[in-house]
């Protein structure tokens, strides 16, 4: 996830995954998930990506340019937050974010894979001063056809999620690219008499779609032409560039296919630690934590040796042969409306995995820039960048480093992270916690360690 700077009061917000629930009204935290099913791993087997499957990284790293400019954000309106998904990071959302979907996270895919979809980008717009402006999103999706791309302009839950309670109704469209389509949304609220209401206008680029959405509120009758014109500044700038080519490159022969991936996937949140493992915090969300979304959010993150997307790239497939990584993260029960103490501590805990433990090894002795990213895709937390090694006690398995950062935020509040890393075979374990300045938090890093060391020792990845 990416997450520009924020103050002390909207951090307990912003410090989990987002999601805009049918694109737009409202935002709401991913969920604490409990998979049952999952108590047995599942074992290692033939698993590599077939000759002619497209690689998901490499083609994240040629869809950046289609993404938002600066100059093409609507008037008042700045990127909030980022998000990239693979299918099988997609199908997961899809099934357990609230409200609940009765599909499975398999059935989710089954339907992505069919659909010839690849991959998501997805930016998040708010307005900078006015918090009951409309929520707005841009999205680019690769297909792996034209003809594929093509379909999903007349079913676009081929684009975005459509809950079995949701009613699309098509409008007219401009003309846009190779072909556009537009939707009003409807989306039942809690209230049976509460509906809420969004547009999405969806365009074509070859084997790429590219869709605008924003929520259209009663009484802001403006939202659908703001999300028009951001539609047409956009198209004027894509409208002469070449189309993506048919494959960008075969994906890394390393790493499981999307089906073995939700499977890699669910096993990992199974041996995340339980719900109640602190006393004064309440899991707030799994997130998971895929190769596309770390490549997309290069820049986003900040300066350092990985601004540039393609060194990122190098390292984490070259060299580490990351797969795929998962968070969970704890928010005091009782957080103050107006921030302040209840605010803090923050906690989150981590599983990545990698291909082998040669991979997981180079990872864990990756510089404080790369470090730092991790730690912000975990719990989100603006100038990690500034993060520097400390002694790391406890010393857990093989590896263990610390690292400890302190950040000022908007509103001058100082905040201290602190997080631990080690390794385990084939994958990187990680706890942090962020809180006030001079907070004493060594007791719960030191219990967020030991559960999550306990959760997974208890519940490994048989193979790796």
């Amino acid at each position: 996830m990416s997450v520009p700077s924020v103050s002390w009061r909207e951090l307990a917000a912003r410090a989990v995954k987002f999601r805009v629930w049918t694109e737009g009204p409202p935002l709401m935290l991913a969920a604490c998930v409990v998979i049952a099913s999952l108590a047995v791993p599942p074992t290692r087997s033939a698993e590599a990506q077939s000759s002619g499957e497209e690689s998901v990284e490499d083609l994240v790293l040629a869809l950046r340019s289609y993404k938002l400019t600066s100059e093409e954000l609507p008037p008042g309106y700045t990127l909030d937050s980022e998000q990239a998904y693979g299918n099988e990071a997609q199908a997961l959302e899809n099934a357990l974010t609230p409200p609940a979907d009765p599909r499975p996270a398999e059935q989710h895919l089954t339907s992505l894979i069919d659909s010839e979809r690849i991959v998501r980008l997805r930016q998040v717009l708010l307005h900078s001063h006015d918090p009951t402006a409309p929520v707005m999103t841009f999205n680019v999706i690769a297909f792996r056809t034209a003809d594929a791309a093509g379909r999903a302009l007349d079913d676009p839950a081929l684009l975005t999620y459509i809950g079995p309670s949701d009613t699309l109704t098509r409008q007219d469209a401009s003309p846009a690219g190779e072909g556009s389509a537009r939707y009003a949304l409807e989306v039942p609220a809690d209230s049976a008499a509460e509906v809420a209401r969004g547009e999405l206008m969806a365009w074509r680029h070859g084997r790429v779609v590219l869709y605008a959405y924003t929520d259209t509120p009663a009484g802001q009758p403006q939202a659908a032409a703001r999300m028009t014109e951001l539609a047409a500044r956009v198209e004027a700038r894509l409208a002469s560039r070449a189309m993506l080519p048919s494959m960008v490159a075969s994906a890394p022969s390393y790493l499981p296919n999307a089906e073995r991936r939700l499977q890699l996937y669910q096993a990992l949140i199974s041996s995340l630690p339980s719900d109640e493992s602190f006393p004064a915090l309440n899991p707030t969300s799994v997130d998971t934590q895929g190769n596309a979304e770390l490549l997309n959010d290069v820049g986003f993150f900040g300066q350092g040796p990985f601004e540039d997307p393609r060194a990122l790239y190098e390292r984490l497939i070259s060299r580490e042969r990351r797969i795929l990584g998962v968070t969970k993260q704890f928010l005091p029960r009782a957080v103050a409306p107006s921030g302040g103490a209840g605010t803090f501590p923050i906690a989150a805990v981590g599983l990545t995995l990698y291909a082998d433990a040669t991979g997981a090894s180079e990872a864990m002795a990756a510089g404080v820039p790369e470090i730092a990213q991790r730690a912000w895709e975990e719990i989100s937390l603006p100038g990690l960048t500034a993060l520097t090694e400390s002694t790391p006690m406890p010393t857990l398995a093989e590896q263990t480093r610390g690292f400890a950062a302190r950040v000022t935020l908007l509103d001058g509040v100082v905040v201290e992270l602190r997080s631990l890393r080690w390794r385990r075979g084939a994958v990187e374990l990680s706890a942090t916690v962020v809180s006030e300045f001079g907070a004493d938090v060594d007791e719960l890093l030191h219990r967020a360690a030991d559960r999550q060391d306990a959760a997974y020792v208890a519940r490994p990845l048989a193979g790796y």
